[in-house]
């Protein structure tokens, strides 16, 4: 529990703290990323690319730089997150708030969440909904950037992957705590 804290709240200041990517950064990007999921990562607030690039840094250091697939859905494993159709992506204090009210709460939070569709884009419920059906989004906009099956598979069921054993879901669940 202490640990678990420990790590939000190192996420939470990175969040805030989040500096642009430098032109080597985006150059190693460029390898790993097609042109459309390229776009898209782009658009994302600059705390959600830290984050990502953090996630995949932590991947490659740990032996899984030989896996594309690994490291596009680590990319984009919060794609969700963001509407390209209104740009808006989920600010950070929805994200604390998701993680506090969610640890209080439990189920009947995640309920509340997944009922929030209704809401629309620019209203502030809209991004709780984003939260709760961030990974099906996700793996529906890599799919349609060019990423292939497996990658949506890890973005979009990944949970599911972890509970059987799949190493690079593990690896890549691991990953994201991390950072």
């Amino acid at each position: 529990m202490v640990k678990k804290a420990f790590l939000r709240a190192r996420q939470f200041a990175r969040s805030v703290q989040a500096r642009p990517l430098d032109p080597p950064e985006m150059a190693y990007l460029q390898t790993i990323l097609t042109p459309a999921q390229l776009a898209l990562f782009k658009a994302f607030p600059l705390y959600e690319q830290r984050h990502a690039l953090n996630v995949c840094r932590t991947l490659t250091g740990a032996g899984f730089g030989y896996d594309r697939d690994l490291l596009q859905a680590s990319l984009l494993h919060d794609l969700g997150k963001f509407d390209p159709v209104t740009g808006q992506s989920i600010p950070v204090w929805v994200k604390v708030a998701n993680v506090v009210v969610g640890a209080i709460a439990g189920p009947l939070y995640r309920g509340w969440r997944e009922r929030q569709s209704s809401a629309g884009p620019g209203h502030w419920r809209y991004y709780f909904w984003l939260q709760a059906v961030h990974e099906a989004r996700g793996a529906a906009l890599a799919q349609e950037a060019g990423g292939g099956p497996r990658v949506a598979a890890l973005i979009g069921e990944c949970k599911k992957l972890q509970l059987q054993g799949d190493k690079a879901a593990l690896a890549l669940g691991w990953a994201d705590d991390l950072n």
